[in-house]
């Protein structure tokens, strides 16, 4: 969730410690710029391709055991009903159950600033994202269509992803809320975030 900076003495991206240094600065160890208003959002993400992946697989795997002996004695392979169950389900359902596992403890992490340099999506193996405040119109979740979108200033999207980029609705939902809000905090101090 969001983790506001001012009673922070470490870093929140890496942990490094901020102690000493200015209220509106740059963090020494991996530059990512904080002031007394800026928020982080950590996003986790599951690899719901996987899971689907591993969860087809599951269901060919019943379908087998259900209709494999049948299917074996139509193609005249003669084996018997009592060897085939026990060998599927002791070599399927482990390996199965591995590999559903895997997928859904690997999970990728999104960072989302919002700072007075403007909004900027961190991203693993991508480039970032950067939207700066003078572009910045609103920002908005919307259920028809399930995206997350960044209008600019003349109302025309600028930046728009799936709501699953932001991991929820709701998330999403909270981190338009948020983009809104300090939106009009930075433009109450000037900043442009060019």
């Amino acid at each position: 969730m969001s983790v506001p900076v001012p009673g922070k003495i470490k870093c929140p991206s890496c942990g490094y410690s901020l102690l000493g240094l200015p209220p509106v600065h740059a963090c020494p160890e991996c530059g990512i710029e904080y002031d007394p208003h800026c928020a982080f959002v950590r996003i986790r993400r599951r690899n719901r391709v996987a899971l689907n992946a591993i969860s087809g697989l599951g269901v060919l795997l019943f379908m087998l055991i259900m209709n494999g002996p049948r299917l074996m004695a139509k193609a005249h392979i003669q084996v018997r009903d009592e060897m085939v169950v026990p060998y599927v389900v002791a070599l399927g359902l482990p390996l199965l159950a591995a590999l559903y596992w895997w997928a859904w403890c690997s999970e990728r992490e999104h960072l989302l600033i919002i700072s007075h340099a403007g909004i900027r999506f961190r991203r693993p193996n991508l480039p970032d994202v950067v939207v700066p405040w003078s572009q910045f119109g609103r920002a908005r979740a919307r259920y028809i269509g399930s995206s997350f979108q960044i209008l600019g200033r003349n109302g025309e999207p600028i930046f728009k992803a799936p709501l699953s980029y932001l991991g929820s609705m709701f998330q999403a939902k909270r981190c338009a809320n948020q983009m809104n809000r300090l939106a009009e905090v930075y433009a109450a101090e000037g900043c442009s975030g060019s």
